[in-house]
């Protein structure tokens, strides 16, 4: 065991310890893993406390249909979550900024007809309504469990590493970031402020020793028009959520930016198609390596994705198995 760089009494769990068969805190409070950092009103928690402020949560969480949940990026948020997942209460993750309308939208979707699997439902996310109306995506555990073991197969994990949580929790690229370093016992760095200021954000990565943040597009515009260089410990950043054109990646990149270009969706919970730093840096792929476990295929000229980290179904689109493999709305092609 190593020594955690900033509390010398507290070992960090090498990388390759044996993974959980289930989404638990309760499995990592035993290991002792690595702080959980947040801003300065949060502090240094260990997972350990994490549980027992999850534990709490207990007795207000019944087992049954999905509960609305609003969360945020903060300590509460991150506990309620933990006390779900412990006690089988699947969620109902509702954005924060979601109009009135939209949200209460969304909560009659909550009660409508559950899929009949595959797996136990743990979440449900909403998708953007990007290629129609937004539809309620049913996320189980098996599959959650499946994608961040994937994601861990493909990337790989440091010992010291430190993922920037900042995008929506009541995203895919953004529970994912938790599910990630849950699994992995590594350490949760908790994006300070209810907006994204890139000098904000580029002090606290270095200040909190940040080694992998995750960016939507609109991010690395902002980092790049205010010419921010990557902080030196950064050894990748997802880039995902939507498209980004060449010309900013490469621009970002001028900047030291370490960017890993990103493909996924809500159905797939989160990336299931990504740039390795070593890829970026003999020179960008044509075609982004698929993660392991992971089938595509062209159909029409649209994806066709296959693998165990696929969705369950969507709320109140009946009761029978989805079909496989999934047909996504995005036109591309596979090597």
């Amino acid at each position: 065991m190593t020594q955690h760089p900033s509390r010398p009494d507290h070992p960090v769990a090498p990388s390759a310890r044996a993974a959980p068969s289930r989404l638990s805190l309760a499995a990592y409070a035993e290991h002792t893993p690595p702080l959980m950092v947040g801003g300065e009103a949060i502090s240094l928690l260990t997972f350990r406390q994490w549980m027992e402020k999850a534990t709490a949560h207990h007795g207000s969480a019944t087992v049954g249909r999905p509960m609305p949940f609003v969360p945020r990026l903060d300590g509460p948020s991150v506990a309620a979550m933990q006390a779900a997942l412990e006690g089988g209460v699947p969620l109902g993750l509702l954005h924060p900024r979601l109009a009135e309308g939209e949200r209460g939208a969304a909560v009659d979707l909550l009660q409508t007809e559950l899929p009949d699997g595959p797996g136990t439902i743990a979440l449900v996310a909403f998708t953007s309504g990007s290629a129609g109306r937004p539809k309620g995506v049913c996320l189980s555990t098996e599959a959650l469990l499946a994608a961040a073991h994937a994601h861990g197969a493909h990337l790989g994990w440091e010992v010291d590493d430190r993922w920037l949580l900042g995008l929506p929790l009541s995203h895919a690229g953004g529970f994912m970031v938790w599910i990630r370093c849950l699994l992995a016992g590594k350490t949760v760095v908790l994006q300070e402020g209810t907006s994204f200021d890139a000098g904000r954000v580029v002090r606290q990565m270095e200040r909190d020793r940040v080694t992998l943040p995750s960016f939507v597009p609109p991010m690395l515009e902002r980092v790049v028009a205010a010419g921010l260089r990557a902080p030196d410990r950064l050894r990748a950043v997802l880039l995902g959520g939507a498209r980004a054109t060449d010309d900013l990646v490469d621009r970002g990149r001028d900047l030291g930016w370490p960017l890993c270009r990103t493909y996924g969706a809500t159905e797939t919970c989160g990336q299931v198609a990504t740039e390795r730093p070593d890829d970026v840096a003999t020179g960008s792929p044509p075609f982004l390596p698929l993660l392991p476990g992971v089938h595509a295929e062209t159909r029409d000229g649209v994806l066709a994705l296959d693998g165990p980290m696929l969705f369950s179904g969507y709320l109140g689109e009946g009761g029978g198995a989805r079909a496989r493999p999934w047909i996504s709305s995005d036109r591309g092609t596979v090597e």
